[in-house]
């Protein structure tokens, strides 16, 4: 998939790339589109799917800086990967299915949008802006961002680097408000 991309890439191929049959695949993946799901699944940062273990333990800019880090650099394999299923109708057709289906509902954002919530009940962070929102607009930039990076080079684009990432944080930040202050014992 990497090298000839989604349209270019059999089940055959996969399956003598990985060392195993093609009905292997077809016992593990319910078609090609579960299966190029799976792989996308495997891309998304797991903080993005899951809360981290003790929340509250960094400072939110840092801690997001690092996640928009990590996020950009898994959207170099994944934007393409999807823009294959994208391409595909058949792909595009089981993409869409699963997700009415809810196997895939809610999961790239929830971790995120969790770690908001959390941030914003603690008041660590404001709660102008619904954590669910908060989340689709840092990971929707990363995601803008990565694509145009990957369609124009990132010495075309302004900002980038560690001062979109930064700028990014501050923005997103500055949306959800400012942090309660605390409350004196």
């Amino acid at each position: 998939m990497a090298e000839r991309g989604v349209a270019g890439c059999t089940t055959k191929e996969i399956a003598r790339a990985a060392g195993v049959s093609e009905g292997t695949i077809y016992n593990l993946f319910a078609d090609k589109a579960d299966l190029y799901l799976s792989v996308a699944s495997e891309l998304i940062p797991q903080f993005l799917r899951r809360l981290p273990e003790d929340p509250g333990r960094r400072h939110p800019r840092a801690l997001l800086i690092k996640v928009a880090n990590e996020t950009a650099t898994a959207m170099s394999e994944l934007i393409p990967l999807l823009a294959g299923i994208m391409g595909e109708p058949e792909l595009l057709a089981g993409a869409r299915s699963r997700w009415s289906a809810g196997k895939a509902k809610g999961k790239s954002f929830g971790g995120l949008t969790e770690y908001f919530r959390e941030e914003q009940a603690a008041g660590r962070i404001g709660d102008r802006v619904d954590p669910a929102v908060l989340a689709r607009m840092f990971i929707g930039t990363v995601f803008h961002h990565a694509f145009m990076r990957l369609l124009v080079g990132e010495s075309n684009l302004e900002p980038s680097g560690r001062k979109f990432v930064e700028s990014l944080v501050d923005g997103v930040l500055s949306a959800a408000g400012a942090a309660r202050e605390a409350q004196p014992c």
